[in-house]
């Protein structure tokens, strides 16, 4: 699995002030329903949503947050089953141009744009001096994948992630990633996966090895028996945006919206049946001792 590291060039801080963006799903996310969208629904029902997303974004940066998370793939379409036209059609090519819908230049990114949802992310990163990693569904070249994007302070894209571990029939849209991301900012490394990326051991102990003193983790099924595990066991910080259903509040294993702490204890929670801000200030986010310290404890 090849590693990459970015780095973001700006004097070191200490204390982070992190938001995670907790939404209510709307009606696409309705996957135990029968009902199918044609186009304009399901444009009508995402903008809605997106709308939704992008206010209590800018409502988190008004409140001074270093660093903004969001739920998973927040520019959903519904499942590919009660669509009535090709999945990838309803999202445009990296790249393509915007003039009629952008209010920003292609040129005042790191990537190129993708979508007008990501003008607004980029606006509301550089209006406010805000980093900010959403995630989203991406077309490049063809492929929708199932991403994160992280903004810099100055709207400027500073990583695409792409989610490596794809669950249940993903597959049948997205395409999987190959590498792993590990971001040196100002606070520390903030390494990102998403959601069932981190059933498995083995990709936060890969990111741990690559120097990462916090995870952010965009969900729709986060479970606190691994978020808790996966801090203790690397001696990092863990954070998941935790997005509440459509049909029910999070129950059972899931557990919302939460940041952990390097010793598994968890710092804060967001609620289980409504949407939220879910805000945690850590003073130091650098985790060298105790990292290098699980990552060097023999198992036996």
């Amino acid at each position: 699995m090849i590693k990459q590291i970015k780095t973001i060039e700006t004097e070191r801080r200490q204390t982070m002030k992190l938001a995670l963006i907790q939404t209510k799903q709307n009606e696409l996310y309705n996957f135990p329903g029968t009902r199918t969208f044609d186009t304009e629904e399901v444009l009508r029902l995402r903008h809605e949503y997106m709308e939704e997303v992008f206010r209590m974004t800018e409502e988190a940066a008004k409140e001074g947050a270093d660093l903004i998370v969001t739920t998973e793939v927040v520019n959903y379409s519904g499942h590919f089953s009660k669509i009535k036209v090709p999945y990838a059609d309803l999202y445009q090519e990296m790249g393509q141009a915007q003039e009629e819908t952008s209010t920003e230049k292609n040129n005042k990114f790191d990537y190129d744009v993708t979508t007008n949802e990501e003008t607004r992310f980029a606006a509301i990163a550089s209006r406010y001096g805000v980093m900010i990693l959403a995630g989203l569904a991406r077309k490049e070249n063809g492929k929708l994948y199932n991403s994160t994007v992280f903004w810099g302070r100055d709207g400027r894209i500073k990583d695409v992630y792409h989610k490596i571990h794809l669950a249940g029939d993903e597959s049948e849209i997205f395409t999987p990633g190959q590498t792993l991301h590990t971001i040196d900012t100002e606070f520390g490394h903030v390494g990102n996966a998403v959601c069932w990326d981190m059933q498995f051991p083995e990709t936060a102990r890969n990111l741990a090895k690559m120097g990462t003193d916090l995870i952010v983790c965009p969900t729709w099924g986060w479970e606190w028996i691994y978020g808790p595990a996966r801090a203790y066991e690397n001696g990092i910080f863990v954070a998941a945006a935790m997005a509440v259903p459509y049909w029910m509040p999070i129950e059972d294993l899931r557990r919302p919206s939460m940041v952990i702490s390097p010793d598994g204890k968890i710092l804060v929670e967001g609620p289980t049946d409504k949407a939220a801000i879910v805000y945690c200030e850590i003073d130091d986010i650098h985790c060298k001792q105790s990292r290098e310290f699980r990552l060097n404890t023999p198992l036996n």
